[in-house]
């Protein structure tokens, strides 16, 4: 079924009128298709079923793209089963929960260091100052930049979060990245040190390992995941706390309710709020007759609203839910980095609602990037009111 208004809106308006979309085009037309062809869909069950289902829904672009089979080789996020599986074994190996664990202290470290140059700052920005800039701390020590290159690797997330495009002497951004991290793999592999990069060039499954372009695919897909999942979410976790100030309350009173604050915004606010899949064959999905080799977007902000799966879907609620979200996914392609993403958005605001009596947001935000994939800020101005004690101490 073809909709008059399968076009979403903008973000323009802070997020308001795409969530009404959302809702309508759930309830409506709840598998759709667009004027170019790729089919819409919005309800839990669908949703769900695209992400466990990969036989039929593919995540291989080079199915309808075959230009792009070379650039995605060794992409765990654009390759199917069982090479899918192979790298994804290989990868966890190195990617361990230890590995993110033993993460915690330099993330407080770097955390506090932020927060603490923001509080100083006589116009904080909460994305600038804080949410974008971790991720540049945390996964460059994660795979093993050197200090001294922070600043490039900082400007390869910028021209990401920008949606790349050519440098002034032409060549591309993903040509400058490979470069580099091929010099860094090839030196880590000769002198492995105790990083993710040394651990992916000697992780071995059954006598088999990772290729360097494997490894270097895994680093690129860290990058701009890792910084557009982690810079998203905390931003809109200030977001939400300013529009549903009772669960900042909550939250104050009993911080046991942290976790379950940041996985109320992950379903309230993916970072990541669709994602393609690719057919394979002729499928039906929800009522709906889809042909072999269509584009489908399945539409995570609108699975995560259903309220045929979750109990007042619109309420914000930071006590843990009983029905898990699909912001990081499903199936084979469950987010990897989804570990990373929760330890980091709860030490940030232990530390924040430690330090800080009342984060307000302050006007002029700018809402969404340039893709339309993604929800979150480009900007987030805030005045940051520290306790008394805190105060008085200062």
């Amino acid at each position: 079924m073809t909709s008059p208004e399968a076009r979403p809106p903008s973000l323009a308006d802070g997020g308001s009128a795409l969530f009404a979309w959302v809702d309508r085009m759930r309830e409506n037309n709840p598998v759709t298709v667009d004027e170019d062809g790729t089919w819409h869909v919005f309800r839990h069950a669908d949703v769900h079923r695209i992400f466990t289902d990969h036989r039929t829904f593919s995540s291989d672009p080079g199915l309808l793209l075959p230009d792009t089979a070379e650039a995605v080789r060794g992409n765990m996020a654009a390759v199917d089963p069982p090479v899918h599986h192979r790298l994804r074994k290989l990868v966890s190996k190195a990617f361990t929960p230890k590995v993110v664990a033993d993460l915690e202290p330099r993330i407080v470290t770097a955390a506090d260091t932020l927060i603490t140059a923001m509080a100083e700052h006589d116009a904080p920005d909460l994305i600038r100052d804080l949410a974008y800039a971790l991720p540049v701390v945390v996964i460059g020590e994660l795979i093993g930049i050197p200090p001294e290159d922070r600043t490039l690797y900082r400007s390869w997330a910028d021209a990401l979060l920008s949606g790349g495009g050519p440098r002034e002497d032409g060549t591309s951004l993903t040509d400058v990245m490979e470069t580099y991290l091929a010099d860094l793999l090839g030196q880590r592999r000769r002198n492995p040190e105790n990083d993710l990069f040394s651990a992916l060039a000697h992780a071995e499954v059954d006598g088999e390992r990772l290729a360097d372009h494997e490894v270097l695919n895994f680093a690129s897909l860290l990058l701009a995941a890792g910084h557009i999942t982690t810079t998203m979410m905390l931003g809109n976790t200030v977001l939400s706390l300013h529009e549903f100030p009772a669960a900042e309350t909550a939250v104050r009173r009993d911080r046991a309710l942290l976790p379950g604050l940041l996985e109320e915004v992950l379903r309230h606010r993916p970072p990541i709020m669709r994602l393609l899949r690719i057919t394979t064959t002729d499928v039906e999905l929800g009522g709906v007759a889809i042909p072999a080799r269509s584009m489908v977007t399945p539409w995570l902000l609108g699975a995560n609203r259903d309220p045929r799966h979750y109990t007042d879907p619109t309420a914000f609620d930071p006590r843990p839910r009983r029905e898990a979200h699909l912001a990081f996914g499903g199936g084979v392609h469950f987010c990897l980095g989804a570990p990373l993403a929760r330890l980091e958005g709860r030490v940030v605001f232990d530390l924040l609602l430690d330090r800080f009596a009342e984060i307000r947001v302050r006007d002029g935000i700018q809402v969404g990037y340039p893709s339309p994939m993604i929800f979150g800020v480009r900007e987030l101005p805030v005045e940051l009111v520290p306790h008394p004690a805190v105060a008085r101490s200062a």
